[in-house]
């Protein structure tokens, strides 16, 4: 099948992507080279993050009328080019409630040339009641034009680290007991 010079042309600068010059049609075979007037096309480089996941101890709460809080502390790794751009963050309940931490919500922004880390905090209530296990998620969204979210949702397991008060086995019945922190 033979092919006119115009769509050899046509295909050439479609697969370049760039404006070719064309010197010459051998046996149906176009030559071209490069149009050197014509500027590179930019290099498509974005930064690309992700945010790891944070597994702690909720902590025990020191008196019933102070809330204490235990900072859970979620790092937004970044790498690739070093290119200026903002990303949004927002918690989001897993088997948790409102109580069990404070939610959060914010922007990122990261300038251009830093390859350093970010951190994200997110305050956890210490109960000091025995339960299960809690989770939460920290999601990253909307990311500005140079950013590519790569792993946008971060797992936050609460562990419950309170013990169930037990009187004594030896305590005779009927005995009030308090347990003590």
């Amino acid at each position: 099948m033979r092919r006119s010079f115009r769509s050899l042309v046509t295909a050439m600068v479609a697969a370049v992507g760039i404006p070719v010059v064309v010197f010459g049609l051998t046996n149906g075979a176009a030559h071209a080279q490069i149009d050197p007037t014509t500027p590179p096309p930019p290099l498509v480089c974005n930064r690309t993050i992700d945010i790891g996941d944070r597994i702690a101890n909720e902590g025990t709460a020191t008196t019933s009328t102070v809330i204490a809080l235990t900072p859970f502390t979620f790092t937004v790794s970044s790498r690739g080019c070093n290119r200026a751009g903002t990303v949004s963050y927002r918690t989001e309940h897993g088997t948790t409630n409102s109580y069990d931490y404070v939610s959060t919500s914010g922007t990122l922004t990261f300038a251009e040339g830093d390859g350093s880390n970010k951190n994200i905090t997110v305050l956890v209530r210490k109960d000091g009641s025995p339960g299960n296990n809690e989770s939460f998620r920290v999601r990253l969204y909307a990311p500005s034009a140079n950013v590519v979210v790569d792993d946008g949702s971060g797992l936050g397991v609460i562990l419950n680290d309170d013990t169930v008060c037990q009187a004594p086995p030896d305590l005779p019945p009927g005995t009030d007991y308090h347990c003590s922190e």
